[in-house]
This record gives structure tokens, C-alpha cells and sequence, in this order.
């Protein structure tokens, strides 16, 4: 099924808000040129009508630049959809800052706003934690950059310095762990092994490898009880695809029996259960792949 709206930019941000719709955001770029020529670029979104319905056309959001050389320069977004219906938009600006722009729960979108400088990198993660409040996470040539909401519904604002290591320039990995806690996974400049960072740090040091890690808490298949881990998602140094169920010493990662190689970052769908767990991919040649991946290796 082909959904037009091209040319887009190769990273998308889709969300499902709280009544089951989904909405597709992109990068678009709307004229093609060089520096003094006409090259504009926009945000889009593709938003279904109803849940399991048919999708509006793609509606144009502009960007928060109000002139054409700084929108060039505007980044790929990210996004995130809260439990009373709103969807926070996220980009980042041509002065190395963030914006975001808000759909009610009405489906009206509000104007961009401009959330303060950071000195970031492309690349956002947006996520809400286990109170259902919004954080945004980006990569800078310092250290990570935070963005959050103090109670649910209040603004996003920026958050004291991190503190965190460097990152190494990859989108971020994040989730809430299993205790409730908001975790960040990535690699430094130069590792290759990432570490995990929550409320204490430690090293993954099996799961070697390069590139953006994705990351899920998910049921982990054992076979006995339902016991809820951190699920890595990423490269390794050969550049096929691996998971890893839990960060701990004696985790292991797991790669496909068919040795699937994704063209850039693989994308984790984990939609709760023991078979709810799936990678996607796009082979060299062009051919989708999806791989279930089982404690057991097998795909």
C-alpha cells in the first residue's frame, strides 16, 4: 500500500494516540536545491481517520523556522501521544535547540514553541515515563540532553544537566524499567560495547557492536512467569541484527539464523505478551524482513 508524501527523509516517528488512530510524521523535503536556490523542507504527518480506518492526506506543519535557509537545517521529528489524546511533535531547530508543536484532543494543532537551546545532535527519542509524562532525549557533543514535564499535561521544559558520559552522536536508546525507573542505553565516542543508564550505570558488555540501539521493557518468554526485562535491539560488529533480553552479567545476545543485516537501524515493535516481540528490517536488496526473536535463536 503506497502512502505517498514523498520525497521524505529515511527516519520516521509514528504514534497511536489514546483513541487507537495512528499518525505518521516525516521529513519532507518539498523543493531541492542548492545553497541561494529554492530547497525547502517541512514536517508532515499522515493521520488515519479512524482506528483500523483510512488516512487523511498528508498535511503540511511547516517547521519552527520562519525563514527558508534556517529550514533547511531543521531536523527529523519525533513523537509521542499521551493518554489524554494529545501528540507532542518534537524537531530540532537550525540553532541546535528544540521545538515542539501539540495536537489536542480534538485533532487541532497548536503553533510551534520553542522549548530552549541545548547544542544538540539530530537524532530525538521522545517517551513517557511510568506517571505518563513526557521526556524528550537527545544526543549532544557534551552530554545528554533532557526535556520533561514536571505533572502530567504541564509543559515540556528543559531538565538540569545530565551529567551523563558523552554520547557517541547515535539516537538514544530509552525506556522505563522494570522498576519504574527511565532508562537511556548508548554507546560513548569510540565504544563498543554501550552502557546502561538509570539509577546506577553499568556495562553491556556482551553486546558489542556500532549504530543506534533501540530499547523495550517486554515479557520475557521464559517459559515459567511472566517477568518483565530490558530488551536491546541494534548491530553487532558485523553489522547483523541482535537482541539481548536484560542488561546483567550472564545476559547473552541473540542473532537470526537467516544472519539478517538491516540497511541502517532495525525497528523494534513489542506490543506486550510472550509473542508480542518482533524486528523489522530492510535487507540490502530491498526485501522487508521480520524476525521473532526467541531465547532459543530460532527466528
Amino acid at each position: 500500500l503506497g502512502l505517498g508524501g514523498g520525497p521524505l527523509a529515511p527516519a520516521l516517528a509514528a504514534v497511536r494516540d489514546s483513541a487507537g488512530r495512528q499518525t505518521l510524521f516525516a521529513l519532507r523535503f518539498a523543493a531541492l536545491g542548492g545553497r541561494g536556490t529554492a530547497g525547502l523542507r517541512e514536517i508532515v504527518a499522515l493521520e488515519q481517520r479512524r482506528p483500523d480506518g483510512p488516512f487523511r492526506p498528508w498535511t503540511g506543519l511547516g517547521t519552527p523556522e520562519t525563514d527558508t535557509e534556517h529550514g533547511r537545517r531543521v531536523g527529523c521529528p519525533a513523537a509521542v501521544a499521551t493518554p489524554d489524546g494529545r501528540v507532542h511533535l518534537f524537531v530540532r531547530t537550525a540553532d541546535k535547540g528544540l521545538a515542539t508543536r501539540v495536537r489536542d484532543a480534538s485533532g487541532r494543532w497548536g503553533p510551534w514553541q520553542r522549548l530552549g537551546d541545548g547544542e544538540i545532535q539530530d537524532g530525538l527519542t521522545a517517551l513517557l515515563d511510568a506517571e505518563g509524562r513526557v521526556h524528550v532525549l537527545a544526543p549532544g557533543r557534551d552530554t545528554v540532553h533532557h526535556w520533561a514535564q514536571e505533572w502530567d499535561g504541564g509543559p515540556v521544559t528543559p531538565r538540569p544537566p545530565s551529567g551523563l558520559p558523552r554520547p557517541g552522536g547515535d539516537q538514544l536508546g530509552a525506556a522505563v524499567a522494570p522498576d519504574g525507573t527511565l532508562t537511556l542505553v548508548y554507546r560513548a565516542p569510540a565504544a563498543t560495547v554501550p552502557a546502561v543508564h538509570g539509577e546506577t550505570s553499568l556495562t553491556v558488555r556482551h553486546f558489542e557492536g556500532y549504530g543506534a540501539i533501540a530499547a523495550h521493557t517486554v515479557t520475557e518468554p521464559s517459559g515459567r512467569r511472566e517477568t518483565r526485562t530490558l530488551l536491546l535491539v541494534g548491530r553487532d560488529l558485523s553489522g547483523e541484527v541482535q537482541v539481548q533480553y536484560g542488561t546483567g552479567p550472564n545476559a547473552r545476545p541473540l542473532r537470526s539464523p537467516g544472519h539478517l543485516i538491516p540497511v541502517g537501524a532495525p525497528a523494534l515493535l513489542a506490543e506486550g505478551g510472550r509473542q508480542g516481540v518482533r524486528v523489522v528490517g530492510m535487507a540490502p536488496d530491498a526485501i522487508p524482513w521480520i524476525w521473532r526473536p526467541r531465547p532459543t535463536s530460532r527466528a
